[in-house]
């Protein structure tokens, strides 16, 4: 009796991890950067960062919880949220998902009490400005009941919020370390798995967030009184950093990339194929473009030059966004259970996604922009 077998050898499966979680990864890791340049200004006083202070904490509030909502759509139904934090904790200790819960709540926590101790003074003038009136309730309740604006006071909330920033350092290195952390224990994963995943991601992640103010800070100040003076007192420092952490991403980037290529006999083929067949030459050209181009306007003559800031910067956020794309989306290519790589393309729902989360963070900064007083700050630095 004849048997017929068919073998099925061009499966795709659907990835565990879609568009949200690389949109996440980016914008939490954004997040974290310029909050950590926040917690660097008042914990070691770099007085070029003091015109940006307010905009380093808002933006960094505004990446984050565009991060979230990515995060929440990821699960499809938000009811599987309430599910993530009833059950499971019994696994606590071997979970990064659990740890990660939990720092993303503390650091969400420790952000919104800094922002209130740094805008508070502002909130108590406001308040007395406008008595009498649904804006004087609002900016009353900001206050949490403390309208004094003495100088005393002032010298209070500083005081408060370098505790809190020292406090915070290793917080906001934590709760992105997180997301390197999960990926990198996923053994079965020849990609991922490699205990320099989580300094991988924070670097990009410095990377990106810097770029991101790169961007911002000249288009605000343009907006707000047509001058750039802050912007030629910042950009030198802030390419001078993007600089320095692109030299430790190339230096992590040749470490990781030739123990697996060259010394592990056991990836070599596997990755090989990946990165020549499945990671288009593109990628690597820009990957290599951001890290030239970022550290040759760091350390040059040319570090205070708007136009060549804001190319600089483009190329730090895409290169950063493509290294979290490329890890999570082509990392799950890598076949397990069928006999050929996976192949990926974007389809209109990922891009919407994409798009809409630009447009979601755009409409925040706008709104917390208004809200807060970013703009004195940089009026009062004319």
């Amino acid at each position: 009796m004849d048997t017929i077998i068919t073998t099925l050898a061009s499966i795709t499966p659907n990835r565990a991890w879609g568009i949200d979680v690389p949109i996440y990864f980016w914008f939490s890791g954004a997040s974290i950067a310029c909050f950590l340049l926040f917690c660097l200004y008042y914990v070691f006083k770099i007085k070029s960062l003091k015109d940006i202070s307010s905009l380093m904490i808002i933006v960094s509030f505004c990446l984050f919880a565009t991060a979230l909502m990515n995060l929440v759509d990821d699960l499809h139904q938000p009811g599987r949220m309430f599910n993530f934090f009833l059950y499971g904790w019994e696994n606590f200790l071997v979970s990064p998902m659990k740890w990660g819960a939990l720092l993303l709540i503390s650091y969400t926590v420790m952000i919104l009490i800094i922002m209130q101790k740094l805008f508070r003074s502002y909130f108590a003038k406001k308040a007395r400005e406008n008595e009498n009136s649904i804006k004087s309730f609002f900016y009353a309740i900001l206050t949490l009941g403390n309208f004094s604006v003495t100088q005393e006071e002032k010298q209070k909330d500083e005081k408060l919020i370098r505790i809190l920033s020292i406090l915070s350092l290793p917080l906001a290195i934590a709760t992105h370390g997180y997301t390197g952390y999960e990926v990198a224990v996923v053994q079965g994963n020849q990609l991922w798995n490699t205990p320099l995943m989580p300094i991988l991601f924070l670097v990009t992640a410095m990377v990106s967030g810097i770029g991101i103010l790169l961007i911002i800070v000249p288009l605000f100040e343009k907006i707000i009184h047509n001058s750039q003076k802050t912007t030629k007192q910042v950009l030198p420092t802030l390419n001078k950093f993007i600089g320095i952490t692109q030299i430790l991403n190339l230096s992590i980037l040749l470490l990781w990339l030739t123990f697996m290529i060259v010394f592990d006999d056991e990836k070599k083929h596997l990755l090989s194929v990946l990165f020549n067949n499945y990671i288009g030459t593109w990628i690597h050209v820009l990957i290599l473009s951001a890290i030239i181009v970022n550290i040759f306007v760091g350390f040059s003559k040319y570090k205070s030059s708007t136009f060549l800031s804001i190319i600089s910067a483009l190329l730090a956020i895409s290169s950063a966004w493509i290294f979290r794309f490329t890890i999570v989306i082509s990392g799950q290519a890598i076949p397990k259970m069928v006999p050929g790589f996976l192949t990926h393309s974007i389809t209109s729902a990922e891009m919407t996604s994409i798009f809409s989360s630009i447009a979601l963070f755009i409409a925040l900064l706008t709104f917390m922009s208004a809200l807060f007083p970013i703009t004195n700050q940089l009026r009062q630095s004319k």
